[in-house]
């Protein structure tokens, strides 16, 4: 039982940021599971993804990724290597307030894009991966793309391989030729540090006249302060995935976002239909116990052992997982906040 005089205290960030969060586990949470997504299992994801409150959604790859397939070595990729219209029509008819995403990685194209199609298909946002070398044919499409009524993101892969000068010269360059409505740096090689960001953020906003996003992996387990410091600097746009699900070691984790944004105050998110999502990703991979989401509600909400151990017993007690215990948890915290000794019915 914890002592009465304990009274749980959220650690409140003035600085911490509300950008738009666009969840990726469908694209680049396919190189985790070999890009063999049932439709069934897309559009598990794609609802609990708007039941939590997601309002971006990328749904894979169009018109092929053939060199992708080369250098990762996937076979027989699925839906989301050319990710059909008919069920992107299907999706946005079904969630008209979503805005639904698609990526056109150039050079992995096997078929001629068609852009009124996939303006058609109620898709807002198309995505083209950038290379200076595939300049080329960015210049062929995305005019076309433009054309078509559609948004466009220029995502600069390998970000952290540019000098500061190299990256402001070919973002220049891109606003100026191509005038995209979002210009993301993805953090490829996963390299950068959040001192970094925060210079390379606050330069980019300051010099070019487009909104900025940002993609970051976690090889260095980075991709949350990377995250933090590049929307605190300038990046309207953040990508993250269910359970950071991507390439090797993976995004930043959207249920860690969504978590840290509820105990900062913002409560647009909700937990609870993360859950769906992730017992169907469990149909794919293993889920190791540390990704339950108390451990990262101990952190989230200032929580000192006594309250984790007491949030733990009563989980157990209730014969609920961890992680509903800690998305029952949000969801009641004003009311903990003020009688932590309430949990046991609360939960």
């Amino acid at each position: 039982m914890v002592p009465e005089f304990f009274r749980p205290q959220i650690n409140h960030n003035p600085l911490f940021p509300n950008p738009k969060l666009l969840d990726v586990t469908l694209r680049d949470g396919s190189f985790a599971v070999n890009f063999q997504w049932q439709e069934s299992s897309i559009r598990c994801i794609v609802r609990a993804l708007v039941q939590a409150g997601f309002s971006f959604i990328e749904l894979g790859y169009y018109g092929g990724m053939s060199d992708l397939q080369k250098i990762h070595g996937i076979d027989s990729p699925g839906i989301t290597s050319d990710f059909p219209l008919s069920l992107a029509q299907e999706l946005t008819s079904e969630y008209p307030d979503v805005n639904f995403a698609l990526m056109i990685h150039p050079t992995g194209l096997n078929k001629n894009p068609d852009f009124e199609k996939i303006k058609q298909s109620g898709i807002s946002l198309l995505r083209f991966v950038y290379l200076p070398n595939w300049w080329e044919q960015l210049e062929k499409h995305i005019p076309a793309a433009r054309a078509a009524g559609l948004s466009i993101s220029i995502n600069l892969v390998c970000s952290s391989r540019y000098s500061q000068d190299e990256l402001e010269a070919n973002c220049d360059k891109l606003v100026k030729k191509l005038s995209p409505n979002l210009i993301y740096l993805a953090d490829t090689c996963s390299a950068f540090y959040p001192s970094q960001l925060k210079a390379i953020y606050s330069h980019l906003r300051s010099i070019i006249e487009v909104t900025l996003g940002f993609h970051a992996h976690d090889f260095l387990s980075l991709a949350f302060a990377n995250s933090l410091a590049a929307a605190q600097s300038g990046a309207t746009y953040i990508d993250s995935s269910i359970l950071g699900l991507g390439r090797s070691a993976g995004n930043l984790r959207s249920e860690l976002w969504c978590l840290s944004a509820i105990a900062q105050g913002y409560q647009d998110y909700h937990l609870e239909p993360l859950l769906t999502a992730i017992a169907e990703i469990g149909k794919y991979k293993s889920i190791p116990q540390a990704e339950d989401l108390l451990f990262q509600t101990v952190g989230a909400y200032n929580l000192i052992p006594p309250e984790d151990e007491l949030l733990h017993e009563i989980a157990q007690d209730r014969g609920f997982t961890n992680s509903l215990a800690a998305s029952r948890f949000t969801q009641n915290w004003s009311k903990i906040q003020k009688n932590f000794q309430s949990l046991h019915q609360l939960l």
